[in-house]
């Protein structure tokens, strides 16, 4: 348990929102975000592709995704997305088989279809559908595991929603419980479930510029995970320790409210 004193000193606040309009594609800062009617924050994973088979197309099946970039105007719904050795482009950001998935159908070599949800998106897990929350701590602490990978780097790596500061580092452990009940907490003046610690997939061991492999990076990480592993962590949420930030859901009620920059999170 921590004194009162330990308790005084944490102010855990939001320092950073990125949403990803696009699945698997670059991120955008802003300064808040609205909560989406299906619990999600509006436009993060909004639109994501597919093949002509209904199949993912994303950086975890074809890492030559994580060499194109993209910038965002979402208020003329618009990408411009930047192709290796072409010219940029800015197309409509809408779904079906239109200019912005010709381009990637040219760019993979197969068609691609991009799909849209407005109401909850295409978050990896379902049941824990919110945006995952990670401290800016936690993110200095791994890029550290891995000499050259900067904090920047590592939040491109790992690509959270939310990122926490005034705590230390995986303070995040604490908003899920050792019993998988929900961990209910705040951000501002929304409510949040917390749910899991996050399981991570490839994208994390690639340089997210190039897609080149960082050798050895999920052994490296979960090594370093469980030998960081908080006294405050419920170990017993860890069938593995390839796990980092934490997975939300929001209540439907909480559909139109704001999350902000600065905003306090309660337990």
């Amino acid at each position: 348990m921590r004194g009162a004193g330990e308790d005084m000193a944490i102010l855990p606040r939001v320092a950073r929102i990125r949403i990803h309009p696009v699945k698997s594609l670059d991120g955008l800062e802003t300064a808040s975000a609205s909560v989406s009617q299906g619990g999600s924050l509006e436009w993060d994973r909004r639109f994501a592709m597919e093949d002509r088979l209904g199949r993912w197309v994303n950086a975890k099946r074809y890492p030559s995704l994580q060499r194109v970039r993209a910038v965002f105007d979402l208020n003329r719904r618009e990408i411009r997305p930047g192709f290796p050795g072409q010219a940029e482009q800015s197309v409509p950001l809408e779904p079906g088989e239109g200019p912005l998935a010709r381009l990637f159908s040219d760019y993979l070599g197969f068609p691609v279809i991009v799909r849209e949800d407005s109401r909850l998106g295409f978050p990896d897990d379902t049941r824990a559908y919110g945006p995952t929350i990670i401290s800016t701590a936690t993110l200095e602490t791994a890029a550290g595991w891995f000499p050259g990978v900067t904090l920047e780097e590592a939040r491109l790596r790992f690509r959270a929603n939310i990122e926490i500061e005034g705590v230390p580092p995986f303070w995040e452990d604490r908003l899920f419980t050792a019993d998988g009940t929900p961990r209910i907490f705040w951000i501002g003046g929304v409510e949040f479930h917390g749910v899991n610690p996050c399981a991570r997939c490839a994208v994390p061991g690639r340089n997210p510029w190039t897609a080149d492999e960082t050798r050895g990076f999920q052994k490296i990480f979960s090594q370093n995970r469980e030998a960081a592993l908080q006294r405050w962590s419920a170990r017993v949420r860890f069938d593995h320790f390839y796990r980092l930030a934490v997975n939300t859901r929001i209540p439907p009620e909480m559909a139109g409210k704001w999350i902000s920059v600065g905003d306090p999170l309660t337990l």
